[in-house]
Parts: C-alpha cells; structure tokens; sequence
C-alpha cells in the first residue's frame, strides 16, 4: 500500500528533515530540507514492511486499583498522543496494522493515535506486554504482516532492545532510550535471524504534535 500524498507530503518532510521512501531514494543522514539520493539512485526501494514502533504516551504515576497494568494516560499523555497522531498523517504515514500491549496505557496510546492514522485492523498482543520476547514478538509479526505497514505500542526497555534486535540480530547490541510518545520508522525485506531492519526516522512525541496540519 502507497503512502498517503504526493508533492505536498515530499515537503513537509523536507520541512521536518525527513525523506519520503520513495523510488530511488535511500533515507540517509541528511540536513532539514536535503535528501541524498543512494548509490543505487534509479532502482526502486522496495520494503516489503513499514513500521512504526512507538512508546505509550506519559501515563499516572498509579493506577486506582494499584496495579501497574491500569495505569492509564495522563489529560496531557492523552492530547500529547493524539497530536501526535495527527503530525504522524501529516507526514503521509499509512497504517494497515495497530498492534498494542494489553496495559491500559498502551491501548489508550493506540486510541489516541488510530483516530488520524485509521488503520484497517487493531489488535492487541500478549507478545507486547512487558518484558518483551524479541523472538517471539517477530515470529508473531512475521505471521501476521508479510508486507505492508504495522505500528507497535509498546513499553521501556522493550521498545529499545527491539529496537537493537531487529536492527542487528542481536539482543542487547546496543542500547537506545527511549521517551514516552516516541515514534521510531524501521522498514525491512525480512527480520532477524535471516534479515535485518533499516532504521529510518525516528521523533519524539513532542516533535510529532507540532508538526501542522
């Protein structure tokens, strides 16, 4: 499936230092407004995955009933999200797949988002609650979305040494903090253990809202 938008979205990415992937172009370390095109200029980038792996936005410090899994989202998280949400379609970012944890703040982070991404299906993961299983999580992943675009909500450390793993095939080769809200872009013909993700973008929660409509 084509990202949302033509000329317009190829601007505001410039705008935002971001390059679409498109035809041709290869997203590498660039200044704002500034896309280098690859070694491979001409030949088609073709990711058959897209996807967005984020954190949940910032949740209660407690939950009424004193557990960790219904902490919700803050009045702020929950505005922070789904402005973010919007700055993410502005960007042209087309969603088939919202996958979150089944803790409360994780599926009220993929609320706020679903209502500018509008994604085809939602689904929640045991896979994706706390102390992820990277293998686990990818085979899930690899059976559910053999193409296209999937976003993942999720939690900290997970989101980081996913991260790492899909990145190198390692567990724990690298370590990345990550902030509450953040959205990462990582696109791959196929994942560890017999491929390895690219990373693409990634911006924090904060950067997403103040992109304009």
């Amino acid at each position: 499936m084509a990202e949302r938008g033509g000329a317009s979205q190829w601007n505001t990415r410039q705008k935002w230092g971001l390059c679409p992937v498109a035809e041709g172009v290869s997203i590498l370390h660039h200044k704002e407004g500034e896309c280098r095109r690859s070694a491979a200029a001409g030949s088609p980038i073709m990711a058959q995955r897209r996807i967005y792996l984020a954190r949940h936005g910032v949740a209660e410090d407690f939950s009424a009933s004193g557990r960790d899994f219904d902490r919700r989202l803050t009045d702020e998280g929950r505005e922070r999200m789904r402005r973010a949400g919007r700055g993410l379609a502005t960007l042209g970012v087309d969603v088939e797949l919202l996958v979150s944890s089944p803790l409360v703040r994780a599926v009220e982070t993929a609320d706020e988002v679903a209502g500018s991404l509008m994604p085809q299906r939602r689904e929640v993961w045991e896979e994706l609650s706390c102390g992820v299983d990277e293998i686990a999580l990818t085979v899930r992943l690899e059976e559910a979305l053999t193409s296209g675009s999937v976003f993942l909500v999720g939690h900290e450390p997970d989101i980081g040494e996913l991260f790492a793993y899909w990145l190198t095939g390692r567990r724990g080769a690298f370590h990345t903090r990550v902030r509450k809200g953040s959205v990462s872009f990582l696109t791959a013909h196929s994942l560890p253990p017999d491929g390895r993700a690219t990373f693409e973008w990634m911006m924090t929660a904060k950067q997403l809202a103040r992109i304009p409509r």
